[in-house]
């Protein structure tokens, strides 16, 4: 693992293996990284999911911006 990473598997990893999972950070929710990578911002994060937002919340950007 590089320095600096925090998490147990390598960027490379998370590229490739379309099944490793994050979490919302506006519920907790596990999302896919394709999810996040449609849904969420250039942080690679993603602060709404389907369990706390409609499709059309999350089309309209609220997945990209917290609303805290």
């Amino acid at each position: 693992m590089r320095p600096g990473m925090d998490s147990s598997f390598s960027a490379e990893e998370s590229e490739q293996s379309p099944q490793v999972k994050r979490r919302c950070r506006g519920c907790g929710e596990y999302v896919t990284v394709q999810f996040v990578r449609v849904f969420g911002g250039n942080n690679d994060e993603v602060h709404a999911c389907l369990a706390c937002a409609t499709m059309r919340e999350l089309q309209a950007g609220r997945g990209v911006f917290d609303e805290g």
